[in-house]
């Protein structure tokens, strides 16, 4: 049954993804199905920050979705960058974060992966709140963490999980491209003028 379920969540992850590299809204849908699924598989790989990260992605769904227009008919939230030097906070608070979180779980559980865990989960939370907020360097955030799930996921022996996750860095590369092609057809100017 884990593995029908397993194979179900990288389809819906894979729907997400898609969707979400063309802008569209309704990839926060398979999001949300797709997070809840992995929440009870978590559980069985003893990735508990992994299950709290899908809690996580199951309401930053909601949240997405909401803040992508589906409150009050609101005009669809513009696609904005940041500089890398705006983006250092994150990056120091994500780093000194997850040590905490490896150290407090390491103690307790001791299990060999905990730091790793950790910090995919605590980059997976940055990144997905700056993707609800259209900053289009989530993508670029999104790369790097993918790349260390697919090996966080081939050590607790999740193949398909982790074919999911590379898909989901090519998906974040396609992504990235196509939220700098639209952001830069909005900054030019309009040629029917």
């Amino acid at each position: 049954m884990d593995t029908y379920l397993q194979y179900t969540a990288v389809g819906l992850g894979i729907l997400n993804v898609i969707l979400a590299a063309r802008n569209n809204i309704w990839c926060w849908l398979p999001g949300i199905i797709g997070s809840a699924i992995y929440v009870y598989l978590n559980v069985g790989w003893q990735l508990y920050y992994d299950m709290i990260l899908q809690f996580f992605y199951i309401l930053a769904g909601f949240y997405g979705w909401w803040q992508w227009g589906i409150k009050s008919n609101a005009p669809t939230r513009p696609i904005i960058s940041w500089s890398f030097k705006k983006q250092i906070p994150l990056l120091i608070g994500g780093v000194v974060l997850s040590l905490i979180l490896g150290c407090i779980t390491y103690y307790y559980l001791h299990t060999p992966i905990t730091f790793f865990d950790a910090a995919v989960t605590v980059f997976s939370f940055i990144a997905t709140w700056m993707m609800a907020k259209r900053i289009i360097e989530n993508w670029l955030w999104w790369i790097v963490i993918d790349l260390a799930a697919i090996e966080l996921y081939w050590l607790k022996d999740a193949p398909p999980t982790s074919f999911l996750y590379l898909f989901l860095t090519l998906g974040a590369l396609y992504a990235f491209i196509h939220w700098r092609s639209e952001m830069q057809k909005k900054l030019e100017p309009n040629a029917a003028e």
